[in-house]
């Protein structure tokens, strides 16, 4: 990997981790529980999700039911950073 590709997304992470501290008021230990709940809703199966309901949604719903709204609301900003960071790199072109 790019080392300047690995620091900047490496920057990237500690963006998402300090949204999260913000979100729990600096409380490390109530982030780390944020992080927990939100990796577990997104290794969730497809099953996991009710039919009809948009993807961002549904993790917004089940977030909610452990989390506040501040802290959802985080997460779903970070999830949507990610969306958005990804459907860039379609737009890509490489080389071989």
């Amino acid at each position: 990997m790019n080392p300047v590709k690995f620091l900047f997304e490496s920057l990237r992470f500690l963006g998402y981790e300090t949204q999260i501290l913000e979100a729990c008021d600096w409380d490390e230990d109530r982030a780390k529980i944020v992080i927990s709940e939100l990796q577990r809703i997104l290794s969730d199966s497809p099953e996991a999700y009710m039919p009809g309901k948009d993807l961002l949604s549904n993790i917004s719903e089940k977030l909610s039911e452990n989390l506040s709204v501040k802290e959802v609301d985080s997460c779903l900003c970070i999830i949507d950073e990610c969306l958005s960071s990804f459907s860039q790199l379609g737009d890509q072109e490489y080389e071989n």
